[in-house]
């Protein structure tokens, strides 16, 4: 059942999104959590700062150290920072490196924490991420080629955006970022990477609103072929 909040939600939500809830929960009681993050989702998306941050805070507590509460918590310290609520942006991130130490959402919540707040800011858990870390294990995204693109944190963004990356095997990678027309207006790396984990920022503060592309072209010093990665992301100014 829903909330009479989340009912008043749904009344301004795309009929994509409302499909898509439509379909979790036809699915059963398992697709509930499933439902609720497309609720974040838009939440996020459309600006409803105080209906996200509940949202929020009800997949933290009804589905604790699972995937749900991980996506709930890097929601909220992005809420929280745009909201220059320092405090509850160091309450989540330091719950994400207790209850998630080891996954990447975990890192790129930190690295959009430190872009914004500075390293001094951190909670007493955490610590400064550096460019280059240690190898980590790849989360849903495929690895192909000894490579994973993680998701972008946060998107939809306003005016930067994280993009962690994976390497496993030794490649040369050219990450880059086009508009829906395909023009490229920007590159963010086009180097050798040596096998790490990289985190790096893109700055859309001088376009315009609107869905890019973040293209990743990973060619292995191994022999492999050329292996290309997307993933959409949304500029909301």
């Amino acid at each position: 059942m829903f909330t009479l909040m989340q009912t008043q939600v749904l009344r301004h939500m795309p009929s994509g999104l409302l499909t898509a809830i439509e379909a979790h929960l036809a699915a059963g009681r398992e697709a509930r959590p499933f439902a609720l993050r497309t609720l974040l989702t838009a939440d996020r998306a459309h600006g409803r700062d105080a209906e996200g941050r509940a949202m929020a805070q009800t997949l933290i507590a009804d589905y604790p150290d699972t995937e749900h509460a991980l996506t709930a918590l890097a929601q909220e310290v992005g809420f929280a920072l745009e909201a220059e609520d320092l405090t509850a942006a160091q309450t989540a991130l330091a719950a994400m490196e207790a209850d998630f130490p080891e996954e990447v959402l975990t890192e790129a919540a930190r690295a959009y924490f430190v872009l914004l707040v500075g390293e001094e800011a951190l909670p007493a858990r955490a610590e400064a991420t550096p460019l280059v870390a240690s190898a980590t294990s790849a989360t849903s995204e495929t690895l192909a080629n000894g490579f994973v693109l993680h998701a972008a944190y946060p998107n939809p963004f306003n005016p930067q955006t994280v993009v962690p990356f994976s390497v496993t095997t030794t490649s040369r990678v050219e990450l880059s970022v086009f508009d829906m027309l395909g023009r490229r207006v920007t590159t963010l790396a086009d180097s050798r990477y040596e096998i790490g984990a990289y985190s790096l920022v893109f700055d859309g503060a001088s376009l315009p609103s609107g869905m890019y592309s973040l293209r990743a072209n990973v060619t292995p010093e191994n022999g492999e072929a050329t292996t290309a990665f997307i993933q959409r992301l949304t500029l909301l100014k």
